[in-house]
């Protein structure tokens, strides 16, 4: 199959473009720097759940080796090699290897390389650095747990008072399940996000986002039944059991802390629902699938924090001897109680219970013991 040759140009352009600017300074520029950093993330459940590739017993989260280089004033890069346990095996890819000028004027900012996409509030972060063991259940129904592919992004921040950045990215697509065995390429999301601060003690975010891509769209069910063998790897480990050729995204999130403090005490709130339409070719405009969270966690001392997450998911799935969609339904509420005695390090006891409400009959209650532990350079989480 001919590669795209969409990011190694796109790496020409953003360094040729990147280090333009600087040239006539770079005598006064600071020397290139790498910083490495590593996080272990594991873990032990009490069982396997629906929509989680893990089994039963200890195992491997998503763990990762990271290296950040400023290469130039104007120029950075980032790589992420991840690994994570499944069926008694250790798999590892690269997450994210990337250039990016961030500073451009007029505040403009473009990344090439691999990354994690805009598409919701979640998935731009790392998973370990979520409040809960587990994404909710639409990024693993929609998303597979989080989207990164090859690309190109461009991001403007406008000089407004509150904080407001729009993007978009244009990406190979073959990551997505819909898209794997289709001939077409790419993918693309649009994005728009403002925020700003109520006072000393408070801060928000909304945003819109959309997902869409030129592949066909899968239309299968959770068990992937019909995909072809050369997929089925990739789909088991980062494949979207629910997918569409359109996926549309709100997030909300608010945060509390007396006086700005957030590692004293703080209350997080924070929401999302997504839509995904364009099921497959048999599918009609009115055929969905919808799924949404709330999440709500609290920081009561600067060691301690406890979660609650309700999590519900609408879906439907090809029943190939109906010819038909037929319902699929799940919900989730999780328990969680974190401790963390540094900044480095966090232990996790959550219980998650799903309910199956057709389609799900391995939904159960599970208990979860995490523990995250970070090494080296680690950079500041997003908001």
């Amino acid at each position: 199959m001919r590669r795209s040759p969409l990011c190694p140009l796109a790496f020409l352009a953003l360094a040729g473009l990147a280090w333009a600017p600087i040239s006539a300074h770079a005598a006064d520029a600071a020397p290139p720097s790498v910083e490495f950093g590593a996080t272990l993330n594991g873990l032990y459940q009490s069982r396997a759940q629906a929509l989680v590739d893990r089994e039963k017993g200890l195992g491997l989260a998503h763990s990762d080796i990271t290296a950040n280089a400023r290469l130039t004033p104007w120029l950075q890069g980032r790589f992420t090699g991840v690994a994570h346990s499944e069926e008694n095996r250790v798999h590892t890819e690269v997450e994210e290897a990337y250039l990016e000028a961030p500073g451009l004027p007029g505040g403009l900012q473009i990344r090439a390389g691999r990354f994690l996409t805009q598409i919701g509030y979640l998935n731009e972060r790392h998973p370990h650095q979520d409040d809960f063991v587990d994404r909710p259940l639409m990024h693993r129904a929609f998303l597979g747990g989080h989207y990164f592919d090859n690309g190109l992004r461009l991001n403007w921040v406008a000089p407004t008072p509150l904080y407001w950045r729009s993007g978009i990215e244009v990406l190979n697509g073959k990551r997505l399940p819909a898209a794997a065995a289709s001939r077409s390429l790419g993918a693309y999301t649009l994005s728009t996000r403002i925020g700003g601060d109520l006072g000393a003690s408070q801060s928000w975010l909304f945003g819109l986002s959309t997902l869409r891509h030129r592949g066909g769209a899968s239309g299968e069910d959770p068990a992937h039944e019909g995909m072809a063998d050369a997929d089925a790897d990739t789909l088991h480990r980062h494949g979207a059991r629910f997918f569409g050729r359109r996926i549309d995204w709100v997030e909300a999130v608010w945060k509390w802390s007396p006086g700005g403090n957030l590692r004293g005490q703080q209350l997080r709130l924070s929401a999302e629902f997504a839509r995904a339409s364009g099921l497959s070719d048999e599918s009609t405009p009115t055929d969905r699938h919808m799924a949404g969270y709330l999440s709500a966690v609290y920081r009561f001392t600067s060691q301690w924090e406890a979660g609650l997450r309700l999590d519900s998911l609408r879906g439907l799935v090809h029943d190939h001897a109906l010819e038909a969609f037929t319902p699929a339904r799940l919900q989730e509420r999780s328990l969680s109680l974190a401790w963390m005695p540094s900044h480095a390090s966090t232990l996790r006891l959550q219980w998650t219970g799903q309910r199956d409400r057709g389609g799900f009959a391995e939904a159960g209650s599970t208990l979860f013991l995490q523990y995250v532990v970070n090494i080296g350079a680690h950079g500041a989480h997003a908001f």
